[in-house]
This record gives structure tokens, sequence and C-alpha cells, in this order.
């Protein structure tokens, strides 16, 4: 379907599709939303032609039967506020709210995602083409009026989620949301049903039940199962989906069940975020592990000549990677943690926001372990500390991947191409050499073969960034020399 000619941001239309719909259309307090759909009678808009009065910039629409609604919907059994369409801003996904006192919105369709009333508050699901693309308000059934949701492809697909740069609502949007004075007026008398805050929107725990998912697109896959992404229908968040084969008991190892089971009880701006996992006490079954989505890898972000600039630029890009991430392995090391595969490809990041700056964070803890517990020889041998094959690893073992990892960063070509030449023996020589040659002030100090002589996350920490970030107490750490 296409835009109407007088809403040419129109995300979606309501038509109707029973009588008491079609009574809903035709009222006169929702004209300045109505349009004629030939053979299908009087249709409502919804998008960023008439905003919505809820004075926020991600509430596209309230319906209801009170003052304060943008499209009036009547009936004894409709609440003031019913329900409201809110988009994700960080994801453009549109997503129903209900917000009836009697839990009276339901969606369905052929692909329906029923809002259930153990899932919230407040209760909320995913609308998009071909999903939940009929909702009904009201009535002891919850069906007293019935609307069917018809995209404007155009639009649609102009806010669509662009694979790589996962980008959000066209910024002119929402400049001209921000000072459009409907935004920016206040409610004189609260509704008997609030709107939540932006924070609410964006919020997402662990779910103790099973997570709902579209499944969107592959991100890769290996000999351990595959990565998708997928759209979370319960939050409008995206994320990666990590889908392990596992296919007899002996599949279900320590390594895999650590992974979910440290990322479960930590919680860091660093690190990547654990959601849900799922289907570990189910046989024969695949575990699903749920990750939040990134923009990219650092390994991706250094092959891009275009992104990473001048040497200004690598420079500045190195120094956020070096803070960010001494600050994670601080954290870690003060909960007796050891990821042992610190390397470009899994620290992650997302894009500036508006401020310049890159957020990493460090993902993939497939080998961690506790470092009273960390012993194998594992690791990417590139990356890996000389104490791999000795048995002994602390997080020391960390810092030093993280030294190489800036050695890669700051001396890309050069320091690869050296790499992928080399044999495993001639690793460390390598390292060393490029070590004795580098500029970047705080290697030295991390790249000790002994252990014990390397420095640490919270010592560099001190050092470099005057402490910021800090997980150990600093009267606790030992000032470098």
């Amino acid at each position: 379907m296409m835009v109407p000619k007088a809403f040419p941001k129109a995300l979606f239309s309501l038509v109707p599709t029973n009588p008491k719909a079609h009574t809903a259309t035709s009222d006169a307090r929702n004209e300045d939303r109505a349009y004629k759909i030939p053979d299908q009678g009087t249709a409502i808009a919804i998008g960023f032609d008439n905003l919505s009065r809820a004075g926020n910039a991600y509430t596209l629409a309230t319906l209801g039967r009170g003052h304060d609604v943008d499209i009036y919907v009547g009936g004894s059994t409709i609440s003031k506020i019913q329900c409201s369409f809110e988009m994700n801003l960080d994801t453009s996904v549109v997503m129903l709210y209900d917000r009836s006192t009697a839990q009276t919105t339901q969606v369905h369709g052929e692909n329906a995602t029923p809002l259930e009333h153990t899932r919230g508050p407040p209760r909320r699901v995913v609308i998009d083409e071909n999903l939940n693309d009929v909702i009904t308000l009201g009535g002891a059934a919850k069906d007293l009026v019935q609307f069917q949701v018809l995209w404007h492809r155009r639009l649609a697909k102009a806010l669509a989620i662009d694979t790589e740069k996962k980008s959000v609502v066209s910024q002119s949007y929402l400049d001209e949301a921000a000072h459009n004075p409907r935004v920016a007026r206040t409610q004189s008398q609260e509704s008997e049903t609030e709107l939540p805050s932006r924070m609410e929107t964006r919020t997402h725990t662990p779910k103790p039940m099973q997570m709902r998912y579209k499944k969107l697109h592959l991100l890769g896959s290996g000999s351990f199962g595959e990565v998708f992404k997928a759209l979370d229908l319960d939050s409008g968040r995206f994320m990666a989906v990590k889908r392990m084969y596992l296919r007899n008991p002996r599949d279900y190892d320590h390594a895999r069940k650590r992974e979910v089971e440290t990322l479960a009880r930590i919680r860091h701006p660093h690190i990547l975020e654990f959601i849900h996992s799922e289907g570990w006490d189910i046989p024969n079954a695949d575990v699903l592990i749920f990750m939040e989505l990134k923009d990219g890898s650092l390994g991706s972000l250094l092959k891009n000549k275009e992104r990473m600039g001048s040497s200004q630029q690598v420079q500045m890009i190195a120094r956020m990677v070096f803070e960010q991430m001494l600050q994670a392995l601080d954290f870690l090391a003060c909960n007796n943690v050891v990821h042992r595969d610190v390397k470009p490809d899994n620290i992650l990041y997302l894009l500036p926001r508006g401020d310049g700056k890159f957020r990493f964070q460090l993902g993939d803890f497939g080998l961690c372990n506790p470092h009273d517990n960390a012993s194998s020889n594992v690791g990417t041998p590139i990356f890996a500390a000389p104490e791999r094959l000795s048995g002994r690893q602390t997080p020391k073992f960390d810092v030093w991947s993280l030294m190489v990892t800036m050695l890669w960063t700051l001396h890309f070509d050069s320091f690869v191409t050296e790499m992928e030449r080399s044999q495993e023996s001639q690793i460390l020589p390598i390292v060393m050499k490029f070590v004795s040659r580098s500029d970047f002030s705080p290697i030295g100090a991390m790249a000790k073969i002994n252990p014990d002589e390397r420095a640490s996350a919270a010592q560099l920490l001190a050092r470099w960034f005057n402490g910021k970030g800090l997980t150990t107490p600093p009267m606790s750490i030992t000032p470098l020399g």
C-alpha cells in the first residue's frame, strides 16, 4: 500500500473491519488523521504527519475514549487510554502497548504473537508487515473494535534498519518531533492509564519464559552452529542469537555452560550484554543464547579504511579501545574471570551516537574460566600470552592479549602482514619487535614475559586514566614505576 497523499509521512494505517471500527474512523474527532480508501471506507493514518499529544518524540498515537487521546474510540469497555503505538528510537521498530485497565487489547493474524498478561507490565508487542497485523480493542472477548494494519511500504522501507549501521529513525523526523509544539505541551490532567517514561521502552531484562523473536538473517556459522540477527518481539530490540547444535548429552560441555553462567551474572558497560538462554534442559534441542547486537567488531572496523581515516583517527580509536577494555578486564579480574580470547574480532562496537565516541564491548566468553582454574592450552595463538603453554593463567593473560590487540590496531598493515606469514614459533619474536618500535607508552608495562612483572588492568587505569572506571579499590593498587 502506498503512502496516502494527504499524509506523506504516514508509516501505516488502521483500516476498520467491523462496524464499531468504522464508527471510530468516521468520528469527527479523528478527522485530522482520516482519509478515504476506495471500497474500504475511512482509514486512520499513523506516522509523523500528526504527532501525538503524549508529549514525547516516540509515541506515534494513543487510542481510547479519553479527552487527550489522539484517536477517539468509543465504547463503555474502552479505557481512557486503551493502547498506544510507540517507536523504539534505537531500532525504528513500532510497538503496540496495551494501556487498558482490563487488558482488552489484542493482536491477531496469520503470524500473531499474542499480548500475554505474563509478559509485562506493560504488555507490549512488535507490529510489522505480516506480523500482528490485526488489532482488536475492548469487549469481554477483546473484539469490540477491530482494525487491519496496512503498512505504507515506501516510508517503511526508508526507515528500515541497515544491517551494517543499524541506523535509527531519520534525523529530520526526530528534529521535527522535538520542535513540534504539540510534543512540547504538557497534559492538563492525569490520565487513567499513564504513558511510560522513555526508559521504559528501552529496558529489557532476561526473561524466565521462552523468548519470542523473528529471525532476520544469518550473521555467521561454524561447526558449533550459527549466529543470526533476530528481532525481540516483546521489546523491539535487535539481538544476536547463537544457536548451538547439540545432539547428544556430551555436547552439553562445561565450557558452553560456563560462558552462559558467566555472562548471566556479570553486568558492565564494556562487556557484551547477555539477554537470555534456553534449550539446556530439553533433550536433543538446540541451545539458543540471546545477546545484544552490535554494529560490528574492532577487527572489521580496522579493515574499513574509509571509516578509520587518518592516523589521528586511528590513534583516537586506539585510545578508546584501550581505556574501555581496561575497564572491562579490571572488572573481570575482580570477579575471578579470565577471558582468554581477547582479540579484535571479540571486541565489538556501537557507532558514535552524536558524541563522536565509539562504545566498545568485550564479547565471546566461550573460553573464559575462573582464574584459579585456568590452565588449558586455549586462545588464539597470535594474541595468547606466553603462559598459555605453562599451565598458569591469571587476569594478566588478558592484559597481554590486549597489548597485542593494541599493536594490531596501531600498526595494522605491517603487523597483520607479518603475522599472517609467520609460523606459530615466530609469533612471540614478532610481537616483541613491534613492542620495541611502538610509541604507545603503556605497551612496555603490558609486554613483560613473566606475568608477575606484567602490569594489571587496574594499574594501567590508575596510571593512564586517573583511575576512571576502576572496579579494584584504588587503595589496593600498587603504582606502576
